[in-house]
C-alpha cells in the first residue's frame, strides 16, 4: 500500500465521522430504499438493504467508470447497515472512479454529490440549522433546493453564508448567478458566473450558467459561444469535456431550433462522427463519440422525426445501455408516439439507471395515466412526494386523478397542497398535465 493510499484511508475515515456526510449517507440510503425496493416506512432494515445492494451488484459490472455514482450509494446503503468497512471501500472506488482522490476539498465533494440525491426540505432545514459553521458546498445547494421552490429569500439568505467562506468562493457565486438568473436579472446573473469563472475557469456549470443567461437575452449566438466554451478547450483532459456535453447538449439544440438551423447543427455533429471514424476512434470504448450520438438523436427528436431518433438511440444503447439521457429519450420518443407503454419501460430503465431524478417518475405517472391506469399513476406520484412532500406536481397530478375517479375529498385534499405555488407555476402545471391528459379522450 502507497502512502498516497495510507492517506486517503484515513481522510476517508475521519469523513465518514463527519455528522453533516453521515447524515447524508443515511438520507441517499432511505431514498434508494424508497425507489428500488419502495419501502415506505422510516426503520432501516438490514434485509432490506441486503437485497437494495444485491440488486445493484447484478447492473455493476455493466456500468462504465466514469458513471459510477452507483458505487456512492452501495456506500450509503453499507453505511446505514453499520459496515463501516464495506462503505468506506465503494466510497474509495467512488473517489477513484471520478478521479478526485487529491482533492483538498474531498468531504465538500462528498457532500455535494451527496446533497443532488436529497429533496427533502425538512432534511435541508435540519442541516442548516443544526450546523451553523455549514461549508459553502452545503449552504450553497441547499441555496439551489430553496431557488427551485421559489423562496429567493431564504436563497439569498444561505448564498450570503456561502459567501462568508474565503477559501471556495466559486460554487457560491454560481449560487449567486442561479439567483438572479432565476429573478431575471440577467446583468447580475453574468456578473456571478464571470465572478465563478474566473476563480475556477473550468468550470462547466458557469458557462452553462452565461449560456442560458444569453438564450433567454435572445442572444443565440452568444449562448452557443458559451454552450460550446469548455468543448473547445483542447488542453482538457476528456472526462473535463464529457461532463461539459452533458451540459452544453440540450441548450445548443435550443439555440439552433430558434434560429431555425437545425439541420446544420446535425451537419456539424454527422462531421464530428465521421471524424471519429477516420481516426479509427472504437464506438465501443469512446465516451465522446456516445455522447455526441445522443445529441444527434436528440436532433431529430426536435425536428419530430421521431423513428429516426429512435434508430439513432439505439446505437448509443449498445455502447452504454445505462446512458440515462438516451433512454429518457426513448421514452418521450415513444409517448410522442403513442406507444405508452413502451414510454414506461424506457422511463423505468431511466430511472433505474439514476433513481434520485424524480423527473422520470413524472413521466411513468403520466404515462400510466394515459392508458388509464390510474392505480399506477397514483403509486409513482406518491412515491415522488414520499422523497419531495412539497412537489407542487405530484400533488397537482394527484388531484386530477382523484376528482377523475370522482373522489373529491382527496381531491380536494392534494389540491389544498399547492396552495402556496404561484399561478405561473400552476399553468404550467396544467399545461402539462393536459398534454398527458388529452390522450385519454
Amino acid at each position: 500500500m502507497t502512502n498516497n493510499d495510507k492517506n486517503l484511508k484515513e481522510k476517508l475515515k475521519e469523513i465518514l465521522e463527519d455528522e453533516v456526510f453521515q447524515l447524508i449517507l443515511i438520507k441517499v440510503a432511505k431514498i434508494e430504499l424508497i425507489l428500488v425496493v419502495n419501502i415506505f416506512d422510516n426503520i432501516i432494515k438490514s434485509e432490506e438493504i441486503d437485497n437494495t445492494i444485491n440488486s445493484h451488484f447484478k447492473f455493476l459490472p455493466l456500468w462504465s467508470e466514469p458513471d459510477s455514482y452507483l458505487y456512492f450509494r452501495i456506500a450509503a446503503l453499507y453505511f446505514a447497515k453499520k459496515d463501516i468497512d464495506n462503505a468506506s471501500f465503494y466510497l474509495e472506488k467512488f473517489i477513484f472512479a471520478y478521479d478526485i482522490q487529491e482533492s483538498e476539498c474531498l468531504l465538500e465533494y462528498l457532500i455535494f454529490h451527496g446533497f443532488k440525491a436529497i429533496n427533502d426540505i425538512d432534511f435541508h432545514e435540519y442541516i442548516i440549522k443544526s450546523n451553523p459553521n455549514n461549508c459553502e458546498t452545503c449552504l450553497t445547494i441547499s441555496a439551489k433546493f430553496y431557488i427551485e421552490r421559489r423562496d429567493f429569500n431564504k436563497a439569498y439568505e444561505l448564498i450570503q453564508r456561502a459567501l462568508t467562506f474565503e477559501e471556495y468562493k466559486s460554487f457560491a457565486y454560481y449560487g449567486l448567478g442561479l439567483y438572479y438568473y432565476n429573478l431575471k436579472n440577467y446583468e447580475k446573473a453574468i456578473e456571478c458566473f464571470y465572478k465563478t469563472i474566473f476563480i475556477d475557469p473550468k468550470d462547466a456549470e458557469a458557462y452553462n450558467g452565461l449560456a442560458w443567461c444569453y438564450y433567454d437575452l435572445k442572444d443565440y449566438h452568444k449562448a452557443i459561444e458559451f454552450f460550446n466554451k469548455e468543448k473547445i478547450k483542447e488542453e482538457d483532459p476528456d472526462y473535463k469535456r464529457i461532463y461539459s456535453y452533458i451540459f452544453s447538449h440540450y441548450g445548443l439544440i435550443c439555440c439552433y431550433k430558434k434560429l431555425d438551423k437545425l439541420d446544420e447543427l446535425i451537419n456539424q455533429i454527422e462531421y464530428e462522427l465521421s471524424e471519429y471514424r477516420n481516426k479509427g476512434i472504437s464506438d465501443e470504448t469512446n465516451k465522446e463519440y456516445e455522447y455526441v450520438l445522443s445529441d444527434l438523436a436528440s436532433c431529430y427528436y426536435e425536428l419530430k422525426d421521431y423513428n429516426k431518433s429512435i434508430e439513432i438511440i439505439n446505437k448509443v444503447l449498445i455502447i452504454n445501455p445505462y446512458n440515462k439521457m438516451s433512454l429518457n429519450l426513448l421514452g418521450y420518443c415513444y409517448a410522442e408516439l403513442k406507444d405508452f407503454s413502451r414510454a414506461v419501460y424506457y422511463f423505468e430503465k431511466s430511472a433505474d439507471s439514476y433513481p434520485f431524478d424524480l423527473h422520470d417518475y413524472v413521466c411513468i405517472g403520466n404515462c400510466y395515466l394515459a392508458l388509464k391506469e390510474y392505480e399506477k399513476a397514483i403509486k409513482h406520484f406518491k412515491i415522488i412526494l414520499k422523497i419531495d412532500k412539497s412537489s407542487g406536481y405530484a400533488s397537482f397530478s394527484l388531484g386530477n386523478i382523484y376528482k377523475i375517479l370522482d373522489d373529491i375529498d382527496l381531491s380536494q385534499e392534494y389540491f389544498n397542497k399547492i396552495t402556496d405555488f404561484n399561478e405561473a407555476e400552476l399553468d404550467n402545471y396544467e399545461n402539462v398535465f393536459k398534454e398527458f391528459f388529452k390522450y385519454n379522450n
